[in-house]
């Protein structure tokens, strides 16, 4: 699709019909679009061959991505770090190390796209992923203890890009009947990230905690 579209001459309009003039062949929105559609195609099941087929060209669009474009536009910055988190969740799935980290290096070398406290809430988010995905559970409960749950924690630009991987972990936690961690990523997301619980994530916690006897973690809620 890529190739094609690089390959024939298309007009480019904006969603008000209006021509858009590029420095570029192709838009940056196009790439935004394509890292969603990526993500979504990395958590269906696949083969690992599949899966790293996927990550590998993850990779060159990064690639693509940081030569040609230079985010200045606010939006287009928080659209960025969208695009760059997408793409940590393709290669994540991977479970390499290699190209997780080859991943990370594209986005802290990128000096004219997020900003540095975004390059870092994204690292946060790269590397709980990992172990998570990759069942390394102490290393994510040290790192989350460490990282996320110290008071030290400052929240940067798109730190919500965090919170559906809490809750994951949150389920897991209770699963492994760890109350304490469980109502510490609770009260972390309630009082430093000012996130309410959704009815769903609510009455899924609540089963969770129920069905464990974990009733600390049922209070609080």
């Amino acid at each position: 699709l890529l190739n094609k579209i690089n390959s024939v001459d298309i007009q480019w309009v904006s969603h008000s019909g209006k021509p858009l003039k590029l420095p570029n062949s192709t838009p940056v929105e196009f790439y935004h679009e394509l890292s969603k559609m990526l993500s979504k195609l990395s958590k269906q099941p696949s083969s690992y061959y599949d899966t790293v087929i996927l990550a590998k060209f993850t990779l060159k669009l990064l690639d693509e991505y940081n030569t040609d474009f230079a985010i200045k536009d606010q939006v287009l910055r928080t659209k960025s770090s969208l695009f760059f988190q997408n793409c940590l969740t393709v290669i994540i799935k991977s479970e390499s190390v290699f190209y997780l980290q080859a991943t990370l290096k594209k986005i802290f070398q990128n000096p004219k796209g997020i900003s540095k406290p975004c390059q870092e809430t994204l690292q946060h988010y790269a590397i709980l992923s990992f172990y998570f995905q990759t069942s390394q559970t102490p290393k994510m409960l040290q790192y989350l203890n460490e990282n996320i749950l110290s008071e030290s924690l400052e929240l940067a630009e798109n730190s919500n890009i965090l919170v559906p991987l809490l809750l994951e972990i949150t389920h897991k936690c209770i699963s492994l009947e760890l109350e304490e961690v469980t109502c510490l990523i609770l009260h972390t997301l309630r009082d430093k990230f000012h996130y309410t619980l959704s009815s769903c994530d609510f009455v899924k916690i609540r089963d969770l905690s129920e069905k464990f006897a974990l009733f600390k973690v049922h209070l609080t809620l």
